[in-house]
């Protein structure tokens, strides 16, 4: 990933990252797993501090599917776990 955007950067986005990290590339495969960490994070602060109904992801990064939501999903439910045990 990192010598296609140092020739190509115009050509860095959402969807290069995950096809990316689909095809075993470790650059976008490590920037994901970051990104998701911290989107986790903001989604667990949200969720114990407002408690809402739903919550929804939308623009580019939301058209990853399955990529995104699986390891979110997994990310947000252990640090919405974590917290409630500590209540």
């Amino acid at each position: 990933m990192c010598d296609l955007l140092r020739a190509q950067p115009e050509r860095l986005s959402t969807k290069l990252v995950f096809d990316m990290a689909a095809r075993g590339d470790q650059v976008a495969q490590d920037l994901l797993a970051r990104r998701i960490h911290v989107l986790a994070g903001a989604v667990a602060g949200l969720l114990n501090a407002l408690d809402p109904e739903i919550v929804i992801l939308s623009g580019a990064i939301a058209e990853s599917g399955a990529a995104l939501f699986q390891p979110l999903q997994a990310e947000v439910d252990r640090r919405v776990q974590g917290f409630l045990k500590r209540s």
